[in-house]
């Protein structure tokens, strides 16, 4: 039980009031950190310093199409906005996130495994339902002629 309460304090969803998210990964702008599929743990962590990786919320000036970028911190500005560029980019980002949009620092980076087992879910939950109404519908093996005509004697 141990074990299984820690678990949950670790990865707790931040939407629920924990401290971790997950990213996927998607673009090529930080290879060869990260490649596109890659599946970050994201902790809340502080501040993030020139040089650590975090993730941030972007907007783009967009309220509508919020979406999370995985780069590089390279400073903040005089007004304490952060400064952040990909590691496969050559100039930086044109978002200057506050510390309010900061998501968080990755703290493992899981691989494509998670986001590869997402994909092939649907076909695979298809399948055993496939698989489960085959069985139901399966006709019983017919019966022997004794019992579907029971020989009366003579």
């Amino acid at each position: 039980t141990f074990m299984f309460l820690a678990a949950a304090v670790v990865l707790w969803p931040a939407r629920l009031g924990g401290a971790t998210s997950f990213v996927v990964v998607a673009g090529q702008s930080m290879e060869p950190t990260y490649h596109t599929g890659d599946v970050l743990l994201v902790r809340d962590r502080g501040h993030p310093q020139p040089g650590d990786i975090a993730v941030y919320r972007s907007t783009n000036g967009s309220i509508v199409d919020e979406h999370l970028v995985v780069h590089r911190v390279l400073g903040r500005t005089h007004d304490g906005r952060y400064t952040f560029q990909g590691d496969n980019r050559a100039t930086a980002d044109d978002d200057h996130p506050a510390s309010r949009d900061i998501v968080g620092r990755p703290v493992a980076n899981l691989g494509p495994l998670p986001s590869d087992l997402l994909a092939i879910l649907p076909r695979f939950l298809a399948a055993l339902v496939s698989v489960a109404v085959t069985i139901r519908l399966w006709p019983d093996e017919p019966k022997g002629r004794d019992e579907v005509y029971p020989i009366v004697g003579t």
